[in-house]
C-alpha cells in the first residue's frame, strides 16, 4: 500500500495546532494527554476523507444528478456503512488550526453534544 502522506507534515500539523490551541491553558507536561488523542483524531480523519474521496470518484455519475445536500447525505451514509464512522461536522484538524484564538475557546469550552 502506498503512503500518500508525509508523515513529518502530519506531525507537524499536530503540534502547531496543539501549541495554538493549548497555550496557556495547559502545563507543557500536559499535553501528550492532549497529543495522542489528537494523533488519534488525525488518523481517523485521514482514513474518513480518504474513503469519502474514493466514494465520491465511485459514485460520480449518481453524485451528479442530485442535489447539494443529497449528494452529502448519499455519501455520509456510504462512507457510514464502510468504515462505521464519520465526521459530518464539516471540520477537520487543520481548519480548527486555522481558527486560532477563535478556535481555542469552543474546543475547550464547549463539550460535544454529538449532534450536528
Amino acid at each position: 500500500m502506498k503512503r500518500d502522506t508525509d508523515i513529518s507534515q502530519e506531525v507537524a500539523l499536530i503540534w502547531n495546532t496543539a501549541n495554538d490551541v493549548l497555550r496557556d491553558i495547559f502545563q507543557r507536561t500536559e499535553y501528550p494527554d492532549i497529543i495522542y488523542p489528537m494523533v488519534l483524531i488525525r488518523r481517523i480523519e485521514g482514513v474518513m476523507i480518504a474513503k469519502t474521496e474514493q466514494l465520491k470518484k465511485e459514485l460520480e455519475s449518481q453524485l451528479s444528478k442530485v442535489d447539494k445536500k443529497t449528494q452529502e447525505q448519499i455519501l455520509n451514509g456510504k462512507v457510514l456503512q464502510e468504515i462505521k464512522f464519520n465526521n459530518t461536522s464539516g471540520k477537520t484538524l487543520a481548519i480548527l488550526a486555522d481558527e486560532g484564538e477563535s478556535c481555542k475557546f469552543r474546543f475547550i469550552l464547549t463539550p460535544h453534544s454529538g449532534t450536528s
